[in-house]
């Protein structure tokens, strides 16, 4: 039986490549830059990238935030400031709620049954924000964020402060759903946790580092997990 759930929100509940998308072409406005159409391409690979490094302790979001927009704007033989561009891009980002399909159904399937909380790398401000605006953010009990925790997924120490935070709700009681097989999978199903893959058919094909106990290529799948509605059965 599942009692708690715990979400993540980039590419599970919100579309980070849109949202990403709509602040670079903002700010790109906002500073004078003309960015070209394939930019996208550029930013997710550095951004993945650096992504990668902070979850294994590699790199610092400050140190990001620092080189993130400089290192695309050369890479594209852009000749401008990646530092004002970075300030204007994560300011837009900020208030920027594109739902990935879904999302919304879902919140409101699993909060009328088990307490959901969010559980991310990105700050608990940004995401609170941004799950606000979306009209999802009512639908959570809180939010665990690695900044506030101290510890960044997939490691121990972050999913280990969230089920420190949900006891006494055992390990194999909690559920992670989420789209990042490193970040997300693997770093809850170390600590004993019931997994759910959200992973899109859209998306790259990829080989799983651990067996998920759900895959789901729709959030609305989700609504089938026998678990899940075992606990509405026992509720009523």
């Amino acid at each position: 039986m599942i009692r708690v759930v715990f979400m993540d929100v980039d590419d599970t509940l919100l579309d980070f490549h849109a949202c990403a998308k709509n602040s670079a072409l903002h700010a790109a406005r906002t500073t004078g830059i003309s960015l070209p159409e394939h930019f996208m391409d550029t930013f997710m690979r550095f951004n993945n990238h650096y992504w990668h490094l902070i979850e294994e302790g590699r790199m610092t979001r400050e140190e990001l935030h620092r080189i993130r927009w400089a290192s695309i704007l050369e890479d594209l033989g852009i000749d401008a400031d990646g530092q004002e561009m970075e300030r204007v891009f994560r300011k837009q980002l900020q208030v920027s709620s594109v739902t990935v399909s879904g999302a919304k159904e879902i919140l409101q399937f699993l909060s009328s049954r088990v307490p959901v909380w969010i559980a991310s790398n990105a700050s608990a401000e940004q995401q609170r924000g941004r799950l606000e605006r979306a009209g999802l953010l009512g639908y959570v009990r809180g939010i665990l964020a690695s900044g506030t925790i101290g510890a960044n997924k997939p490691s121990r120490a972050f999913f280990e402060a969230c089920l420190e935070t949900v006891a006494p709700a055992a390990p194999q009681e909690c559920l992670m759903i989420g789209d990042s097989m490193r970040a997300d999978i693997a770093g809850a199903a170390r600590v004993g946790m019931k997994t759910c893959w959200y992973h899109p058919r859209s998306a790259a094909e990829e080989t799983p580092e651990v067996m998920p106990d759900w895959t789901v290529g729709d959030l609305r799948e989700i609504m089938n997990i026998k678990a899940l509605n075992t606990m509405e059965e026992e509720r009523k």
